[in-house]
């Protein structure tokens, strides 16, 4: 059992699938696949996806991946974080972005 916080922090699928659930992922004290999980078909398409700029492949290849990871059940997610901000009632454009980056240029005082 393990206590993960990550963030995917440049919008890009391979910044955390062949971290987290990688087969060159899972050496003791050097990567992110902290659950030893290996499925050589689940790698192949991880592989496939690294091997290509088509994104439509890309997005094709991981989605399989993902899907058999969430099949094989190598991880259980427990909860996952909420991102929440306060801002004062006349602020208005705020967008929380997935990656927790903050962009602060589309914001107005009304």
């Amino acid at each position: 059992m393990c206590l993960l916080g990550w963030t995917g922090d440049n919008n890009d699928p391979d910044n955390f699938m062949n971290v987290l659930y990688g087969a060159n992922a899972y050496s003791l004290g050097t990567a992110g696949n902290y659950a030893f999980y290996t499925n050589n078909t689940s790698q192949a398409f991880l592989s496939a996806a690294l091997g290509t700029y088509d994104s439509e492949k890309r997005a094709e290849y991981y989605k399989k991946s993902q899907e058999m990871i969430h099949e094989d059940a190598g991880w259980v997610y427990l909860a996952h974080s909420m991102q929440t901000v306060a801002f004062r009632i006349n602020v208005q454009g705020y967008d929380l972005h997935p990656t927790s980056r903050k962009f602060f240029y589309p914001i107005s005082i009304e």
